[in-house]
């Protein structure tokens, strides 16, 4: 169910287990070493079902991009149509937090205008070979 963000602008990263196409025989873990930003989860659920994506849980906080933004990325990972079936229109509402774990901000931080009073550190992330850009972000899609 998607949701207004309150507060700063972040999101969740997490962690999950994924039944890819239902496959029983085929999951993808993903855990605190290479979590996935909490919008993709709902994009996930629909490719592969509800009940295949599973063991979602928090494992951190980190600055996130305008809705737009965010949505075209997820497009490059798992095509438009995946992304616009779950995240319709141009200006998406999007979740942000993982439903009952949304973060209390102190009043500082929640009636902040911009992102860089955030006081939480991005994900850092291997850099990518030069000329292996294109394949690292296929390698990303579930």
């Amino acid at each position: 169910m998607a949701r207004e963000s309150k507060g700063p602008m972040a999101q969740h990263i997490v962690t999950c287990r994924v039944q890819v196409g239902g496959d029983p025989g085929t999951i993808v873990v993903r855990g605190k070493s290479r979590p996935v930003p909490y919008p993709e989860i709902p994009i996930l659920r629909h490719l592969h079902g509800d009940t295949n994506v599973f063991d979602v849980e928090v494992c951190g906080l980190v600055p996130r991009s305008a809705g737009s933004v965010e949505k075209n990325r997820m497009a490059t990972v798992y095509g438009r149509e995946a992304v616009e079936h779950v995240y319709p229109g141009g200006s998406p509402n999007i979740d942000w937090y993982l439903e009952g774990e949304e973060p209390e901000f102190p009043p500082e931080i929640a009636n902040a205008k911009a992102s860089s009073s955030l006081p939480i550190t991005p994900l850092q992330e291997k850099p990518a070979a030069k000329g292996k850009r294109e394949a690292a972000h296929q390698s990303e899609a579930i």
